[in-house]
């Protein structure tokens, strides 16, 4: 089911930005963290209900999944 791969994504999408940021530092950091603090601020369930409304029965669970990792990333990437 494509719910169980949001978190998957969620990891990988997060721990390589936060790893990379981390590794690399200096401007590249500044680039990744300022993209991360920008992502952060994105209210995820205002998102939804905008989703919802637009698209009804035409999103598929592997794209829901999708969405849910674009909107969530942010925080471990952060922690990381």
């Amino acid at each position: 089911s494509g719910i169980v791969n949001a978190p998957g994504f969620i990891i990988l999408l997060g721990s390589f930005i936060g790893i990379t940021s981390g590794l690399k530092g200096g401007r590249l950091d500044s680039i990744l963290m300022f993209i991360t603090d920008t992502f952060m601020t994105i209210p995820t369930y205002p998102l939804f209900l905008i989703m919802a409304a637009n698209l009804k029965a035409s999103l598929d669970i592997f794209t829901l999944s999708l969405i849910l990792a674009v909107t969530s990333w942010a925080g471990l990437a952060r922690a990381i």
